[in-house]
């Protein structure tokens, strides 16, 4: 048993691989495959427990699993978001962002003078960020919060700025027009609002 269930694995895996590079909608193939090696897993009586109590019917039982686990998740993304959210607004309220500026432009003086390689060098650094926030939209309030208005008081354009974290943004599969609206917003001089 364990060798057939290796065999469906890889053969999933090459499936899914294929249809990703095909450029399938990336959450629709994963879900399918998911859900058909849940299928596969039941039929071959691989041990696997769906959910708690069993409706008797797999079939069932894996969207029961599904829907528990996706439950699980979104919430705490949500939960995670809301987060992130409020600490922005709490440190644009308080003028902490402001201060970051401070702070962080006085060991950053030196690219005042080089504002395309201050620029560059936000790529790797967003890059490390997002290792530790899993969410777009929480990514996107932080580079939004802390990194643009380093950006631009080390003289990279308004423009320049947007254009990197929409790039960050771009880099993590961020598909949110509210937050890419929102970051092309603040290419005007203009105070926004958060959302």
């Amino acid at each position: 048993m364990l060798y057939i269930g290796l065999v469906f694995s890889i053969v999933f895996i090459a499936i899914v691989v294929r249809l990703l590079l095909k450029d399938f909608f990336p959450q629709a193939v994963l879900l399918i495959a998911g859900i058909a090696m849940f299928l596969v897993a039941s039929f071959i009586n691989n041990g696997l427990k769906a959910v708690e109590t069993s409706s008797g019917f797999v079939v069932l039982d894996i969207f029961e699993y599904i829907k528990g686990s996706f439950s699980k998740t979104n919430a705490n993304v949500g939960l995670m978001i809301m987060t992130i959210g409020g600490f922005v607004a709490y440190m644009d309220k308080i003028g902490a962002s402001e201060a970051l500026v401070r702070v962080a432009l006085k060991p950053l003086a030196f690219l005042k003078n080089y504002p395309n390689l201050a620029s560059v060098a936000v790529i790797p650094i967003g890059q490390l960020i997002f290792i530790c926030v899993p969410s777009a939209a929480g990514f996107g309030l932080l580079l939004m919060a802390s990194v643009f208005p380093i950006l631009v008081n080390l003289g990279v354009s308004r423009l320049a700025a947007v254009s990197i974290l929409l790039r960050l943004l771009q880099l993590r599969q961020c598909k949110l027009p509210k937050l890419r609206a929102y970051l092309i917003l603040l290419m005007t001089k203009y105070p926004l609002p958060l959302f």
